[in-house]
């Protein structure tokens, strides 16, 4: 994911807004996307935000040892993580989402 743009795997149906925004994911970026997501991308589907700083680190150093994994693959390592730190509902929030059912 890092150096790569926003909204450029194929297959995968991002919202208008990330698709458009044409970021390149760095630490920066993720950073800023991950503590308010429709803040810094208007309209994204992204709906968990991780106002917590040194969780946005840990998330975003375990996300660079992440190789050339799946989007389910990604997306139930994201979950776990959240629930490892204490952000559980955002599994059962997941299931009810359009994009994940």
């Amino acid at each position: 994911m890092f150096g790569r743009t926003s909204g450029s795997v194929a297959g995968y149906h991002y919202s208008a807004a990330l698709g458009n925004a044409k970021l390149v994911w760095d630490d920066k970026t993720l950073d800023q996307y991950l503590q308010n997501p429709n803040g810094f991308v208007h309209g994204t589907k992204m709906f968990a935000s991780i106002p917590d700083a040194q969780i946005r680190e840990q998330l975003i150093t375990y996300l660079k040892t992440l190789q050339a994994a799946s989007r389910w693959q990604l997306m139930a390592s994201f979950v776990q993580f959240l629930t490892t730190k204490g952000l559980g509902n955002a599994q059962s929030s997941c299931e009810r989402c359009s994009t994940h059912r």
